[in-house]
């Protein structure tokens, strides 16, 4: 009887400790274009981590890296480049510019959510580039790249969501 009370006092205090450093142990969020968070690292800053990563509708998850496009990198960005210009009309003029992005994965590799970064954008330029629709002509683009993402690492994870940063010049 003594035995069972003790193990589940340690089943409580490890879910205490581990919901405490999921609530209050990350680190500074970084944000997305529209000043919401978006990420935080937990615990030490390593690119190896697992990231806390904040949805749009602010629940946090924790989130692993691991994820490549099936064709490489660069195909990924010279295809959603070459579709963006496809499809954008030009009633603006055009900006020329990097934009950073994050896509959310849930464990069956299905995508969850798109956001870009404010990293390199200042309020002005936001404003414009959704004005003349390029963030959603790019997370049209990134969508249609459903199903063709893999694990690089196909062993077993205890994290159930994935993220992948990329990026395009425009």
């Amino acid at each position: 009887m003594n035995r069972n009370l003790n193990i589940k006092r340690i089943v409580l205090l490890v879910a205490a400790t581990l919901l405490y450093s999921l609530t209050y142990a990350a680190g500074p969020a970084t944000e997305d274009k529209d000043g919401v968070p978006l990420w935080s690292y937990l615990g030490a800053e390593s690119p190896n981590m697992p990231i806390l990563y904040h949805t749009r509708d602010g629940v946090s998850k924790p989130a692993a890296f691991g994820i490549e496009y099936k064709k490489g990198k660069t195909v990924l960005q010279e295809q959603i480049v070459k579709n963006f210009w496809k499809q954008y009309n030009g009633y603006c003029d055009s900006m020329h510019i990097k934009i950073f992005y994050c896509i959310l994965f849930e464990e069956n590799l299905r995508i969850e959510e798109i956001r870009f970064l404010k990293t390199g954008l200042v309020g002005r330029f936001v404003d414009e580039m959704e004005k003349c629709g390029y963030f959603d002509i790019l997370e049209k683009e990134i969508a249609n790249t459903k199903g063709k993402w893999e694990r690089k690492n196909k062993e077993d994870r205890h994290i159930p969501t994935f993220v992948y940063f990329g990026w395009v010049n425009l």
